[in-house]
């Protein structure tokens, strides 16, 4: 009777031998290097209508990232270059600067190029960072570009058409000059490649002041002492109550 209790037993088993011999028989499917998803041949190549990308064959249908576009030139001295690649639909690779990522999973574009716009000067010049030049005596003309008659020492007095108008300087007093150095007012602004300005300079439109002094003439202090309104070829006498002189003459970039 007691092989009638081992019977069950030995069922059991004989099963279980049998299901583990079955599994052990089983071998997963390989690989074939070459074909679509497998690892690709030695020299990096595939089958045909594949290609290998990150040493796997994939098929080329998913396009990458196409070429960016040529950033336009900052017309305000902005960044300009070539924006990145756009996103793959298909493969794993990313996309260079400015160029497309080839056939992968959504490869992203590559990085946004960054550019100087030629106009930068042209920027400058317009006043687009310095304010006024149309009127701003420091920056006349174009940023940077002082007139001379904005020198502090002939606060507060300009032209009589202003430091600067129009983005041009106004005329303006010559350093201080003593006698040897100067004949005439037309004279010695033409050594300089500028023009003598006849009643045009600061303290109420003159051609040329002169002081009793060199401190004096330095300080630019007023009243000088002989003033004239005469013409710019007048012949300067220097005496005792003419020792320095300022000559009006015009202030060119």
């Amino acid at each position: 009777m007691q092989w009638y209790r081992a019977w069950p037993a030995t069922i059991l088993l004989g099963a279980a031998l049998f299901m583990s011999a079955a599994c052990s028989s089983s071998k997963p499917a390989s690989c074939t290097p070459g074909t679509e998803r497998c690892t690709c041949y030695g020299n990096s190549t595939c089958n045909p209508g594949l290609e290998c990308l990150s040493t796997f064959c994939v098929s080329p249908s998913g396009a990458g990232g196409g070429a960016g576009n040529a950033g336009q030139g900052g017309s305000t001295g902005g960044a300009g270059g070539a924006e990145a690649g756009g996103a793959g639909s298909g493969g794993a690779a990313a996309g260079g600067a400015g160029t497309g990522g080839a056939g992968g999973h959504g490869g992203a574009g590559g990085a946004v190029g960054s550019g100087t716009s030629s106009d930068a000067a042209a920027d400058v010049a317009d006043g687009a960072m310095c304010g006024d030049t149309s009127s701003d005596p420091n920056n006349c003309g174009a940023c940077g570009h002082a007139c001379k008659n904005a020198d502090p020492v002939f606060s507060p007095y300009c032209p009589p058409n202003g430091c600067c108008a129009a983005g041009h300087c106004g005329p303006t007093f010559s350093p201080c000059l003593t006698q040897g150095q100067v004949t005439s007012c037309t004279d010695y602004c033409s050594s300089l490649g500028e023009t003598c300005v006849q009643d045009g300079c600061a303290l109420d439109g003159l051609t040329w002041a002169g002081w009793g002094s060199s401190n004096a003439c330095s300080i630019f202090y007023n009243p000088p002492d002989p003033i004239s309104r005469g013409t710019c070829s007048q012949a300067i006498v220097f005496d005792a109550s003419t020792v320095a002189v300022r000559c009006c003459c015009t202030d060119t970039p």
